[in-house]
């Protein structure tokens, strides 16, 4: 699934969609209608220093790139949620509102918004359950993630977090490998 944005009469929408096969071939099928889309540009550089990530959570890596993301386009932080404006993120439930008003955030390449969030945190989560894979499939699918949600596609965040994610299995299994070999 992925966002498509559609231009309706000067306004720009946001809808989560899913391809389908049919006989006619590959057409999207529109799964949920996520809001209006406001495009935001950044008004001052990035606060978070890479060394402040290294001792979170995945989790909370997470959190506080979204949160960086969006100070950096002018938000302020409120409570629990933060603020531009009518437009309120809110930090615990990952809803953007404006107005009270479903709105998605069209950011760097990607759109910020509660579906796209949620999808990088299961991806994370589904991750941090599997044995060790092909760590650069991993990374590449990382990546995508974090651009679809409209994040900064920076080297240092999917090097920490693919470290936080993927478990160290190799040393694990090469350690239970040469023991096996001195038993037989």
């Amino acid at each position: 699934m992925f966002v498509r944005e559609k231009k309706r009469k000067n306004k720009k929408y946001a809808y989560l969609v899913e391809n389908v096969w049919t006989e006619k071939g590959t057409r999207q099928r529109v799964k949920k209608y996520l809001g209006k889309v406001i495009s935001i540009k950044d008004e001052q550089p990035s606060q978070i220093r890479v060394d402040e990530l290294l001792n979170k959570s995945a989790g909370e890596f997470v959190k506080a790139i979204i949160k960086d993301e969006l100070i950096k386009k002018g938000f302020r932080e409120k409570n629990s949620k933060l603020i531009k404006g009518e437009i309120e993120f809110d930090r615990e439930t990952n809803e953007i509102r404006e107005n009270n008003q479903r709105v998605v955030l069209k950011s760097n390449e990607g759109f910020l918004c509660r579906e796209t969030v949620e999808e990088l945190i299961k991806f994370i989560k589904k991750q941090k359950e599997k044995n060790y894979e092909n760590r650069a499939k991993i990374m590449k699918e990382l990546a995508k993630k974090f651009l679809e949600a409209g994040l900064p596609a920076n080297e240092n965040y999917f090097i920490i977090l693919g470290d936080k994610i993927i478990k160290k299995k190799t040393m694990q299994t090469e350690r239970e490998e040469d023991e096996q070999e001195f038993y037989y």
